[in-house]
């Protein structure tokens, strides 16, 4: 029984010392990942230099809406600083929507903290609830990353479920 006794006490300081390690895990993955995405754009926006404005934008555009990541959850969405829509994957009919006064179910302006955090800091993480595409009748928290792409005055963005993180993690352990 001591063996036993042991091995719960080992399971159970793993499952503590991941969940304490699940947000500073998602920080890194969502950080990484919209690093990348501004890497993708610039460099398109570097090697384009015969093309229009437009013509790089929508190359962009093209390039990242299609990405997943997070075992499929993931995806990239572009705004400009002002908070009209350019990209967004999963939900297309925002394109071309300005969101800067929507708010989440809590009263914290998404989009707007986003691109204030992009703007001021160059890139940083925000906090909110959000609709999942499997569930558009409950809103979840989400931890969320973006950053500037000056070319255009734009933020590149994404961010996971909380809630997600954690039941992937779950099935790890």
């Amino acid at each position: 029984t001591l063996l036993i006794k042991n091995e719960v006490l080992q399971v159970h300081d793993l499952i503590k010392s991941e969940k304490a390690q699940s947000i500073k895990k998602i920080k890194v993955n969502l950080q990484e990942r919209v690093r990348e995405a501004h890497a993708i754009a610039t460099s398109i926006y570097r090697n384009n230099p015969d093309k229009s404005e437009q013509e790089i934008k929508l190359l962009i555009g093209d390039a990242l809406r299609d990405i997943r990541f997070n075992k499929g959850r993931g995806y990239f969405f572009v705004y400009q600083s002002n908070g009209l829509s350019v990209m967004h994957p999963i939900m297309p009919h925002l394109q071309n929507t300005n969101l800067w006064d929507f708010k989440d179910v809590k009263g914290s302006y998404v989009i707007r903290n986003l691109s204030q955090i992009a703007s001021s800091a160059g890139e940083g993480f925000f906090r909110w609830w959000w609709k999942k595409p499997t569930d558009t009748e409950t809103e979840y928290e989400k931890i969320g990353y973006s950053k500037h792409f000056a070319a255009f005055d734009w933020f590149i963005g994404t961010g996971d479920y909380v809630l997600d993180y954690e039941e992937e993690l779950k099935k790890e352990i």
